[in-house]
């Protein structure tokens, strides 16, 4: 758990597989915490479900505003990773998928990811807002 949160999946994602990956694995790892945890608006990432889950753990949750996926967190995390996967595309074997994913999670720096803010327009504490300007 960093930056990046995630799990390999065989079949559909639904609010269950949604619900069931942040009671296992999302919030065993930042127990004792309080957390801002950001993900997609897929429609199974919502649900009273998901939202007594994290009022019983005490974190926040955000989804991604809906607008140009350019600008999303989520999208240029995947972004991140897939480019990376390409870079080392040669190396990787079938079996060691995961641990490449991880890999590249893993080298994923805040900085990196408060680059993509500012060059998409949030507000980035500590750093010069450039606010987008429209034609």
């Amino acid at each position: 758990m960093g930056v990046v949160a995630w799990w390999l999946f065989q079949g559909n994602t639904d609010n269950a597989t949604f619900f069931l990956f942040l009671a296992l694995f999302v919030f065993p790892a930042i127990a004792g915490q309080r957390r801002v945890v950001l993900f997609d608006n897929l429609a199974g990432h919502f649900g009273p479900n998901i939202d007594q889950l994290f009022q019983m753990h005490g974190h926040l949750w955000v989804a991604r505003p809906i607008h140009s996926p350019d600008f999303g967190y989520v999208e240029w995390s995947f972004n991140w990773i897939t480019m990376y996967l390409i870079h080392h595309f040669a190396e990787i074997e079938a079996d060691d998928l995961a641990l490449w994913i991880a890999d590249a999670i893993a080298h994923i720096r805040p900085e990196h990811v408060q680059g993509f803010a500012v060059d998409a327009h949030f507000f980035v504490p500590g750093r010069a807002y450039r606010p987008y300007v429209y034609d």
